[in-house]
């Protein structure tokens, strides 16, 4: 995708999965990918997916983590330190209300790439300028460190995604990695 800026989180819409819905952080919206003739537009943009600069930094990473879930895409915008939702429609398009902020991250905690599962309770990377784990949230908001290191650590460094096994041995396992 030329135009993009930074392509960082990915979604398939549930309903129709054969549209991608596609993370630029750097522009600060959301595109979606029409698998089957290859078109790309911008679907979503949103005063919680902006990427604003840290003071002293030149990193640009505002949404980032990506995942659809029934009527509601789910993300995280690092710059901005929260995981969010908005709605959307069958088709991965807005619904036209606004994003709405689930949690901020705990203790200045930025979030990067995250799990879902399917009852609505996320597990968030957690690392840039903050504690390094993972951050359990609910789906009322509040969140709780359920593993966490020294940055910099030798053994594990800055988490930048989680996924859970998708198979019936390793479903309920949470799997991450790590930016070091």
């Amino acid at each position: 995708i030329p135009s993009a800026g930074w392509l960082n989180g990915l979604t398939p819409v549930p309903r129709s999965p054969h549209y991608l819905l596609v993370a630029d952080c750097v522009a600060g919206s959301l595109l979606r990918l029409d698998t089957r003739t290859g078109s790309v537009k911008t679907v979503i943009s949103d005063p919680l997916f902006a990427p604003v600069p840290e003071p002293g930094s030149n990193l640009l990473l505002g949404i980032n983590g990506v995942h659809a879930l029934g009527g509601w895409l789910y993300f995280t915008n690092t710059n901005q330190g929260l995981y969010g939702r908005i709605a959307i429609t069958h088709d991965g398009l807005a619904v036209g209300t606004p994003a709405e902020v689930i949690a901020r991250g705990l203790n200045g905690s930025t979030f990067d790439d995250f799990a879902l599962r399917r009852d609505g309770v996320a597990f968030l990377a957690t690392g840039l300028g903050g504690p390094n784990g993972i951050e359990k949230i609910n789906a009322a908001g509040k969140g709780r460190m359920v593993a966490s290191w020294e940055y910099g650590s030798p053994d594990i460094s800055q988490p930048v995604s989680a996924v859970f096994g998708r198979t019936k041995r390793d479903q309920g396992i949470l799997y991450f990695a790590t930016a070091g």
